[in-house]
């Protein structure tokens, strides 16, 4: 059953989805396609982009056919009780360790940027009641939030991407496809798994006032996603060789603050783009924390999501702190991006093709 005033518009959608497509690939980004595919790592963001909207357009159809459930209603008829319950416990799960991974993203990016000497356990609790707050109130103030945000936050991060062009060195960006195009082609799409906010789609079809509305909603996401992460990757690579930026933690940073003393009136326009991340990641992680308590509601049946948020704060900061080291954070992080590769790009269509062949939802979408 969906509340009256947890239902959102396709603007609405589109607001929550950019808030965490962009700030997803705006820090580690560069970095890990410069470590991947090298001097070809600009030409990835549209691929990876592409690979999304075919995700996106198979949530669409499979929206069509069923615009009023979420996957844990039809699921059961299209691939039986156990493997559909199986399934409940996967994406629950996935969210779940979501939560976690961002949680601690945003911990360690506020501790080597602006809080240095705070403890990570005192950063991501504050973060954890702030975002169980939001989270409870609902989808409505959520995507309220997500709208000023992302309107404010969005050129800021085009303008600080811009700024580093001040430094550019065209030159990193040549050759192109010197190991031919399957590199890059295949980053695009395997990274396509690190677009986590896709997966709400399982549960958001029925929270829409126009279900129809998804694609375009979702392709105006999309779209901000592209020009926000090739400017980002591009202007990385302008201002540092490839090996330099595969060891670069937040290669934004540098780049930025490689242009902050000859424009001495911004002098800190490093923290301006931080600011910017941290109001992103905020919702980000509010919305995620809504998606968990209500697949969680919907798995068990229960009346309401509010019941399970704050149960489960204390199960993600434990998530946060499991990888003891950097280098277990990035197994973890690219544990996740592989599980979301197969929810997102795999499983939308799989679960089409079954209603397809049994005849399940509306076969036009009406």
């Amino acid at each position: 059953m969906v509340e009256d005033n947890d239902r959102i518009g396709g603007l609405g959608l589109a607001f929550l989805l950019a808030a965490g497509l962009v700030e997803a690939g705006t820090l580690k980004l560069p970095s890990q396609l410069a470590a991947s595919v090298g001097r070809d790592s600009w030409l990835v963001p549209p691929v990876l982009v592409v690979a999304c909207f075919i995700s996106l357009a198979f949530f669409y159809w499979l929206g069509r056919r069923f615009p009023e459930e979420s996957v844990f209603e039809y699921s059961p008829r299209l691939i039986g009780r156990i493997p559909a319950q199986l399934l409940a416990l996967v994406l629950n799960l996935y969210w779940l360790l979501l939560v976690g991974r961002m949680l601690r993203d945003f911990s360690d990016t506020m501790r080597l940027s602006l809080v240095e000497f705070t403890p990570a356990e005192i950063v991501c609790a504050t973060l954890l009641l702030a975002a169980a707050y939001l989270a409870r109130m609902g989808l409505e103030p959520l995507t309220r939030g997500a709208f000023v945000i992302v309107l404010f936050t969005t050129p800021l991060i085009v303008l600080m991407s811009l700024v580093i062009l001040v430094n550019a060195n065209f030159g990193n960006l040549w050759p192109i496809l010197t190991k031919g195009i399957w590199p890059v082609l295949k980053e695009g799409f395997l990274t396509s798994g690190s677009a986590e906010q896709l997966s709400a789609l399982f549960v958001l079809v029925p929270f829409l006032t126009h279900p129809r509305k998804t694609l375009p909603a979702g392709s105006l996401a999309l779209g901000t996603m592209l020009v926000a992460d090739w400017l980002v990757v591009t202007g990385t690579q302008t201002v540092f060789s490839i090996p330099h930026l595969a060891e670069l933690r937040i290669p934004i940073l540098p780049a930025i603050q490689s242009v902050e003393l000859p424009v001495m009136f911004l002098e800190r326009l490093s923290s301006v783009f931080i600011a910017a991340w941290i109001a992103r990641a905020f919702i980000t992680i509010a919305f995620t924390l809504w998606l968990a308590a209500t697949g969680l509601k919907l798995w068990t049946g229960s009346d309401t999501h509010q019941v399970y948020v704050f149960p489960l704060l204390p199960v993600i900061f434990v998530i946060a702190f499991l990888p003891l080291t950097m280098e277990a954070q990035a197994v973890f992080a690219d544990f996740l991006t592989i599980v979301g590769f197969y929810l997102q790009m795999l499983l939308p269509p799989l679960l089409l093709l079954v209603a397809a062949v049994r005849g399940q939802g509306k076969a036009q979408g009406g």
